[in-house]
């Protein structure tokens, strides 16, 4: 009875150990996971090797922009420069010559000073000095030697004859700078009633004098003279405007006539007909003859 009563209590000692390990078990798991749930989310640690260079690293924004200026500066193509002339920025080439582009006005040398378009620049004024550029009026009221000085005194000449015409008639030996066709429209020329007519109705064409046309007003009337280059069209593929139309203009030389020495100038005034276009030559007047309708341009020899 004894021994049965021993065994019994040593298998319910047994059975309380067994209990008693499997709930610390439990315990110890609930624990563990209790700790691996509450734990605070860290990202690991990455370790030397793994980690990137600091050349290789992304660049920052101004980074970017150097780096893109960088790139373009060493990518952009070359420009390619117009093969040069031999001729200033203001002239165009023609054969072994330049020839200004526009009709000129004129500065004075020392100060700058632009002198009135409309007003003759006279012996004493002779320091003026030829600038052909676009968008201006040009000089009226010009003798040939006015017009002489002023080239000379901007490093040129006048033009030549020959050199004339054959930058008025383009590479194509046209009649007129823009064709073989009369167009008032694409040259400055045909302007109506006549400027004289507009302003001295009273006296008749024959009887009007030095006076009367080297009035200053003539050419401060509004549709009449127009500004360099205004008509675009009245030019050729050398790139000169206005050599018909607009003014008439002094070219070097001339001839002996009745004893007196006259000079030439070529091309219609806005106040003509321009018929006869780059063909237009008129050598009845002395070489100190002005009017209102008179001014030039220059030549020079090219360098190359």
């Amino acid at each position: 009875m004894s021994r049965f009563l021993h065994r019994g209590r040593m298998q319910n000692q047994i059975a309380r150990v067994v209990v008693a390990s499997v709930l610390l078990s439990a315990s110890c798991n609930e624990e563990k996971k209790s700790t691996k749930q509450n734990a605070p989310m860290t990202e690991p640690v990455q370790t030397t090797q793994k980690s990137k260079p600091v050349h290789s690293a992304k660049p920052t924004s101004s980074t970017k922009t150097e780096s893109t200026a960088s790139k373009a500066k060493t990518s952009a193509p070359k420009v390619k420069h117009p093969k040069k002339t031999g001729c200033p920025t203001e002239m165009a080439r023609v054969s072994y010559f330049c020839i200004d582009k526009w009709e000129v006005h004129l500065v004075d040398k020392k100060d700058g000073t632009v002198h009135p378009f409309n007003k003759s620049p006279t012996r004493k004024r002779l320091n003026l000095k030829a600038v052909s550029a676009p968008d201006v009026f040009p000089q009226g009221h010009m003798s040939q030697i006015s017009a002489e000085a002023a080239c000379k005194n901007a490093g040129k000449r006048l033009c030549k004859l020959d050199e004339w015409q054959k930058a008025c008639k383009g590479p194509k030996n046209t009649k007129f700078p823009h064709g073989n066709k009369r167009d008032e429209w694409k040259c400055n020329i045909g302007k109506e009633p006549y400027i004289l007519d507009l302003f001295f109705p009273d006296i008749p064409h024959l009887k009007r004098a030095g006076a009367e046309f080297n009035d200053e007003r003539l050419l401060l009337q509004p549709g009449y003279l127009t500004k360099t280059g205004d008509h675009y069209e009245c030019t050729n593929a050398y790139g000169v405007f206005d050599m018909d139309g607009n003014l008439s203009e002094w070219i070097e030389g001339g001839e002996e006539i009745d004893g007196l020495q006259r000079g030439w100038f070529m091309g219609d005034p806005f106040s003509g007909k321009g018929r006869s276009g780059c063909d237009r030559e008129v050598k009845l007047h002395a070489y100190n003859y002005l009017d209102y309708s008179l001014g030039t341009r220059c030549c020079i020899n090219a360098t190359r």
